[in-house]
């Protein structure tokens, strides 16, 4: 990983859950 993703990844980090509530909405239109 690049040192310039950490802070990318710090804030990836926090919002995965709501990405993860995403991906379920998205997979309940499907």
């Amino acid at each position: 990983m690049k040192k310039d993703s950490y802070p990318d990844y710090a804030v990836g980090e926090v919002s995965n859950v709501g990405m993860m509530e995403e991906l379920k909405k998205m997979r309940s239109l499907f």
